[in-house]
């Protein structure tokens, strides 16, 4: 028994060091594959619920609001850009302020262009920004600005007229977040008003009864005269959830477009009140949208 013992350990072979430590790096290896692809699994799903959610951070936030910096800046160039006298002295010094924020190309170019308005001189009495968006077709950081310039033209016999123009200038914005005008100001059309409007949601209900109707216009009648001067004690018996006194010195002038509708736990109701200052005795227009429950037999407002 002890000699096959014997035998059978002798029988058995040791893995030698080699081995064992190629084992091992393989091991490693296999491991460190399997975490790469993981993490690049991981990175593409995680790109892909913010491309499908909508949670991705825009590349720059100008692209949704107005840059503040731009603004700013633009402003100060166009009133610079606008603003000349008839002397030659004043005409070279707003070339030396335009290098300020233009390319030494278009500031060179700028020279030329009040050359032919001899005698005139121009002051800038306003300027609107209408918009400013980052041009998508342009790799660098660029953005379009549109204005309008509102000048005063004085000629040298001592005429004077008013005159606007809308543009649009180009301004790039570097790393240091340091402006330049990339584009000299182009003519483009300013904007107008638009033609939309506004649709009205609330319909008139045809089923409510005159006595409805009238104790409503009764109750709006009496809340909207006492509301610009009623304290806090006396809207409690008008409004459900306390509002805030206005303290205004206004006078009622009229309900005008009054829409009721009922609604499941009470009316819904759409009114113009006219009110009149009477400091100032300017008369206002002001929209409301309230809703109406009856509390106790009488009727409050439960939303304002």
């Amino acid at each position: 028994m002890k000699l096959n013992k014997i035998k059978v350990i002798k029988g058995t072979k040791k893995m030698s060091p080699l081995k064992i430590r190629k084992v091992l790096v393989a091991f490693f290896w296999i491991i460190l594959v399997s975490m790469i692809l993981l993490g690049f699994i991981n990175i593409s799903y995680n790109k892909k619920n913010e491309s499908n959610s909508g949670t991705s951070k825009p590349e720059n936030q100008a692209t949704n609001s107005f840059d503040v910096g731009i603004t700013t800046f633009s402003t100060k160039f166009v009133k610079t850009y606008f603003t000349f006298s008839s002397d030659d002295a004043s005409r070279q010094e707003r070339i030396v302020q335009l290098k300020n924020y233009m390319t030494d190309e278009l500031v060179n170019s700028s020279s030329s262009n009040i050359a032919e308005m001899k005698g005139v001189s121009s002051v800038v009495n306003n300027i609107d920004i209408w918009n400013v968006e980052q041009i998508k077709s342009s790799e660098d950081n660029n953005f379009k600005v549109n204005f309008t310039v509102y000048q005063e033209l004085t000629t040298s016999e001592g005429s004077k007229s008013n005159v606007d123009d809308t543009y649009f200038i180009s301004v790039h914005k570097d790393d240091k977040g340091n402006y330049i005008v990339i584009q000299s100001p182009t003519v483009t059309t300013k904007p107008s008003k638009s033609s939309y409007k506004v649709k009205n949601e609330l319909q008139a209900d045809i089923n409510l009864t005159n006595e409805e109707r009238n104790k409503i216009n009764d109750f709006l009648n009496t809340f909207f005269k006492i509301y610009p001067k009623a304290s806090s004690k006396e809207l409690v018996y008008y409004v459900k959830d306390n509002i805030e006194p206005l303290n205004k010195n206004l006078d009622l002038v009229s309900l005008n477009n009054i829409v009721i509708t009922k609604v499941e736990n009470g009316y819904s109701v759409s009114l113009d009140v006219v009110y009149k200052n009477n400091q100032t005795k300017f008369q206002s227009l002001n929209h409301f949208d309230i809703g109406l429950i009856t509390q106790n037999g009488e009727l409050v407002i439960n939303k304002f």
